[in-house]
Order: structure tokens, then sequence, then C-alpha cells
């Protein structure tokens, strides 16, 4: 468990002190502390994160002793506990392309591992220091306490997701060619990236036409409009929690049937709600200065609402497999904490106060999700064996 905090704290300060490094110098800091985050992951052991010993080190072992890449692609091994042969063949190609190339270039599996998490934390990295008014340190101290671990694990995704990340950023900066090619790439890592462009519309629909205007004001409701949508969109998502079996429906019918098991059942969860109830209750503090302050401000908070309707879903065998199968699509939703704390405590009044407080929750979150429960396998650490 010390390995992460130590890490954490190294990384975070290092990102901290390069704010006050010029941009040409500044890369050097941060590259330290990216570098430290990936080395946790190059130098982990089989047993730290469930998916490394399922396909992660499988698929670098079939890499690194076939002889060409046509005999590495029909490659095949028995998982751990498992009841069915699995190949390389049925991993998206972006992932085994990646697998492949790493591990002839250094024909070792801690440099595979490193550069695979490379892909994940670079990615959001480049996000925070693009974005306008945005804090990188605390960006990537959400990172770390609320996903790094999940990326130990959930390898694939995880990288599709940190892609979409970046395809999101040039949807919002009017870049629609590199949002279609950076959504495309991350698809070739998992096909479950196509929600980007769900995520794409909720946004349209919630700024459409009316983002600029603000004060114009619903006679209904009286709220301003982008914040009724808010209200019309979060509704919707409820009904689709309760409409869960023509969801399950709708992904077969989209091509994504693999993942309709992720949507078998539907229930209330008080635990998934409280993960997230804190960080939503400190955004929704300062309403009123973070929605004149913040581009996006009230899309995060939908964002958020949707990883607690998503961390909803289950499957049939047991309830507690929305942290594996629910948590898997709330990923998409939740990974906007990152931008929506890193934008919120860049400049706000009573700043420090709040920003102890954002720590102090995701740092209990952290213990309790990932240690004291054991989520996705990688505490405690252990180094890899050679």
């Amino acid at each position: 468990m010390y390995v992460y905090l130590i890490a954490f704290l190294v990384s975070t300060t290092l990102f901290k002190c390069g704010d006050f490094f010029k941009e040409k110098n500044r890369w050097i800091v941060d590259a330290l502390g990216i570098l430290l985050l990936c080395m946790v992951a190059g130098f982990r052991g089989i047993s730290v994160g469930t998916d490394v010993s399922v396909y992660l080190r499988p698929s670098i072992d079939a890499a690194m002793y076939a002889n060409n890449f046509v005999e590495y692609w029909h490659a095949s091994w028995m998982p751990p506990n498992g009841y069915r042969l699995m190949e390389i063949s049925q991993f998206e190609f972006g992932y085994t392309l990646l697998i492949w190339i790493v591990t002839k270039l250094f024909h070792s599996i801690v440099m595979t591992q490193l550069v695979v998490e490379l892909f994940i934390i670079y990615p959001i990295y480049f996000v925070l220091r693009k974005a306008k008014n945005t804090s990188v340190w605390i960006g990537m101290l959400t990172f770390e306490l609320l996903f790094f671990n999940t990326s130990l694990n959930m390898i694939r995704q995880s990288m599709a997701v940190a892609i979409g990340f970046v395809a999101f950023f040039y949807w919002l900066n009017n870049d629609k060619i590199k949002f279609l090619f950076f959504t495309f790439v991350a698809c070739f890592f998992h096909k479950s990236a196509v929600i980007l462009l769900l995520i794409v519309g909720l946004y349209e629909f919630l700024y459409s036409k009316n983002y600029l205007n603000y004060q114009r004001r619903s006679k209904i409701l009286k709220l301003e409009y982008s914040s009724y949508r808010l209200l019309i969109l979060s509704v919707i998502g409820i009904c689709a929690i309760l409409g869960i079996r023509y969801l399950s429906y709708l992904l077969k019918f989209i091509g994504l049937g693999q993942y309709s098991t992720y949507v078998t059942k539907a229930s209330f969860l008080p635990n998934q709600i409280l993960y997230y109830l804190p960080g939503l209750v400190l955004l929704m503090i300062n309403w009123k200065v973070y929605k004149q302050t913040i581009i996006g401000y009230k899309f995060y908070i939908l964002m958020i609402i949707y990883a607690i309707l998503a961390s909803q879903f289950y499957t049939e065998s047991t309830v507690l497999s929305a942290n594996q199968y629910g948590g898997r699509i709330a990923l998409y939703f939740s990974m906007f904490q990152i931008l929506a704390y890193a934008q919120a405590f860049k400049k706000i009044r009573y700043k420090y106060s709040l920003l102890f407080v954002l720590i102090i929750y995701m740092s209990f979150y952290w213990w309790y999700h990932y240690a004291f429960l054991g989520i996705d396998m990688t505490v405690p650490y252990a180094f890899i064996n050679y």
C-alpha cells in the first residue's frame, strides 16, 4: 500500500512544482511525475490487478515468444479460474498491436507494462495541460486517488477512456476531425468507446442554441435552459435504468451484444451512490460561482449523475458484480471528475478549505475502495518476480 501512497505524494509534488517552471522547462518535472506512476505499473507483479493474469501477462508472453505476428495473433491460453481458452485475436487490434510492438522492441515485461500505463496517463496529462483554467496537480491527484488502481486492472478500457478523454477535448475545441480520429483510435483499444458519441450528444443537447445565452429563463421552472435540460437528461437516465431490458436489446442491435451482460439488471445500490456523493456535493456548494466561471460545469454535474446511474447495473450472478460491470460503464462518465475538480479548485472562494475536504474524501475513497474492499485486486502491491 505504501508504494502507491509514496508514488502519489511524490508525483503530485512534482506536478505542483511544475507550475513554477517556465513552459520550456516544465516538461522535465512533469515527465518525472508521469514516469514514477508508470514505474509503479511497470514493476507490478502478476497478482496486482485481476486482468493482469487474465490477459495482460499472457499476451505479453505470447508476443515475447512468437516468431511472427501471425503466430502471436493465434496464441491462446487458459486464464486463472477460467472455463474456456482465450485468444489474442479476440481482443481489439489496437491493444494487441501495441503489446506486440513494445514487447518485441524491449523484450521486457516491465517495459511493456510501463508503456501500457503511459498510454493511459499521458492522454489525461495532455488534456489537463492544454485545457484553460485547469490545475494540473489537482487533476492528476484526482486520477491517482480515484482511477490509477483501476487502470492497473481494467487495462484496455482504461486506455480507451484516456484516449477518449483527448477526443472529447478536441470536440470542446471545435476540432471535429481530431475528435472522430481519436474516438476511432479509442475503439481500437475497447469497443465500448463508442459511448463517446453518446457523451458528446448529451453535451450538445445540454448547451445547444442557448449555450451563450445564459440569462434566458424557462417560464415553467424559472431555471436557465441548460439547468432545465440537466433535469431532463437526469430523468432520461433514470428511465434508462428502469427500462434496463430494452437497453440490453439496444446494445445487441448496434453490434455491442458482448457488453449486454454489463446491464443485465439494475437496482438501488447505495454504496455506489456514496462513492460519488461527496464530490458532487462539493461541486454543488458553489453552484452560483461555478456556473459563471467553469465552462461545462453543468455537464460535469450530469456526468457524475450518469456515473451514479451506470454504477447501479449488475449481472444476474451477484450484486457485488456492480463493481466489475456497472463500474466499467460508469468509468466513461466518472473520468470527467478529473476536469471538474481541476477546474473547480483552480481559482475559487474558500478554495483551501474545500480543497482540503476534497483531498480527504478522495483519500478515504482510495483506502476504502481499493485497500479495504480490495476492488480491482491491486492492494497489497507486489513487485514482479523475474
